[in-house]
């Protein structure tokens, strides 16, 4: 998920620091780079017409006491909303890192005895020394760091060569993770590596969606909610997905996309109030102008020398209105109105507020937090409404 402004790598004054946070800003275009990334989780689903297939632990809904105050025992169970978010952030954390740690030592050990390798001092060989992958060269890495730049996602003043090594280690890990990914797949097809712990439930959280645009069968038992902000990377990533989650299951639930800037004051922020704007005139001007959002240029973000930065966004936003039918003239009087300007206040607002909201993309069903990779989106639903077909 992408919960970082760009501001903050732009604006960065600190070589060192800026190259620090370019290399971490790499999971925007990886999708996540550390190992600890390797698998990702889902979780329990109790849905109106089926169960997901995860296997399901009655352990899980038992109260687990946690402190008493003033004689009062509080539990897992009666916890208030934003505290049970986080308990169950906590524990579906350390759930995380547990089906990380079991999955890959898992393969660490099978590997060991495939290829007949030695432990030494009773130690297991290391994970890139059982898998083959291949190590980036500088010349791709060269590569890739000219297509960042063109993106407009370099810092000022940034090189190749100051960041070359540690660009070479990352996207080569990247590498790592994509074979280590396709092994435990391999593996856990042929029921070689079985993890034995179930994910916890997600608590049901409070969320007021009755303003935001809909599409699929609006009278569905399940609603599927996506918050994300039309620049971030992650979210443009999972586009393909998500139209191919609204066309397999478009008769069975009710698609509702959240509109949330991360960067209220720049390009993302003039989008999102454009998507209010358009969404004012009529739901089928929205989601024309949301198709549109996703694939507006990275360079954008930056305005030109000279210009007003406010006034170029919200032009960016409007030449994209212009292509969608609505009344123009309306949308332009809305852009920049109080009531376009408090939607950006009410969303950040309330996916600030103890929902479980971490950053963009995410995802609720039911009012339960998906805590996910977009990846995993397809087969999460796929599995909770029993769905028998093949995501292609």
């Amino acid at each position: 998920m992408t919960d970082i402004n760009q501001d903050e790598i732009k604006n960065h004054k600190d070589h060192s620091n800026t190259k620090s946070l370019f290399l971490r800003n790499l999971g925007l275009f990886f999708g996540g780079v550390g190992l600890g990334a390797v698998i990702t989780a889902g979780i329990f689903l109790t849905l109106n017409k089926s169960t997901s297939n995860h296997s399901f632990n009655p352990a899980d809904l038992a109260a687990k006491p946690l402190f008493k105050i003033d004689g009062t025992l509080y539990t897992s169970a009666n916890l208030p909303g934003d505290s049970a978010v986080e308990y169950y952030t906590i524990k579906n954390n350390s759930y995380k890192e547990l089906e990380n740690f079991s999955k890959i030592t898992a393969l660490r050990i099978a590997l060991t005895k495939e290829q007949s390798k030695k432990m030494e001092d009773n130690k297991l060989p290391k994970i890139n020394e059982l898998i083959s992958y291949s190590k980036v060269t500088e010349e791709e890495a060269r590569q890739f760091f000219n297509m960042a730049k063109g993106q407009g996602r370099v810092p000022a003043g940034t090189s190749f060569d100051q960041i070359k090594n540690d660009l070479i280690e990352q996207m080569s890990q990247k590498n790592l993770i994509a074979a280590i990914q396709q092994k435990i797949s391999e593996f856990d097809k042929k029921n070689r590596i079985q993890f034995l712990k179930t994910a916890p439930t997600a608590p049901t959280v409070n969320l007021n969606i009755s303003s935001f645009p809909a599409t699929g069968n609006l009278n569905a038992a399940n609603t599927l909610v996506e918050v994300a902000d039309y620049m971030c990377p992650h979210c443009r990533e999972s586009e393909e997905s998500i139209q191919r989650i609204q066309n397999k299951f478009g008769k069975e639930m009710k698609f509702v996309h959240v509109s949330y800037p991360l960067a209220p004051e720049g390009l993302s922020g003039a989008l999102a109030r454009g998507a209010f704007c358009t969404q004012k005139q009529g739901n089928n001007f929205f989601w024309k102008y949301r198709e549109k959002a996703f694939h507006v240029a990275w360079e954008k973000n930056t305005p030109p020398s000279g210009t007003e930065p406010g006034r170029y966004f919200n032009s960016v936003a409007i030449d994209l209105a212009k292509d969608t039918g609505v009344n123009i003239s309306k949308f332009n009087d809305c852009i920049a109105s109080k009531d376009a300007l408090n939607y950006i206040t009410n969303v950040r607002n309330q996916f600030n507020d103890s929902v479980g909201f971490h950053g963009t993309p995410a995802f609720y069903l039911n009012n339960k937090i998906l805590d996910i990779a977009p990846a995993q989106l397809e087969g999460t639903l796929e599995g909770a409404l029993g769905s028998k077909g093949s995501l292609n």
